[in-house]
């Protein structure tokens, strides 16, 4: 039996991905942590972070751009 698995983080990257997760949710303004939780946001970190990058600057504008683009779409279709 064939059992995909996704990426595996040493207990450093797990704790640089949780810093820049708690640098992005900081810059969030309150109508966006309101409209997503953090473990949305989580996931756009994680999926840039499973493709090597560790930058945790590159990381959080990532993970932020991604949010606010989702934050503006949402108003354009409600």
């Amino acid at each position: 039996m064939y059992i995909k698995t996704g990426p595996c983080f040493s207990p450093e990257e797990v704790e640089l991905l949780r810093d820049v997760l708690d640098a992005a949710w900081v810059k969030l303004t309150s109508k966006e942590r309101s409209e997503f939780s953090l473990s949305q946001v989580a996931e756009h970190i994680l999926k840039l972070a499973a493709d090597s990058e560790r930058d945790p600057v590159q990381l959080r504008e990532y993970a932020l751009r991604r949010t606010r683009e989702r934050s503006a779409w949402l108003e354009l279709t409600s």
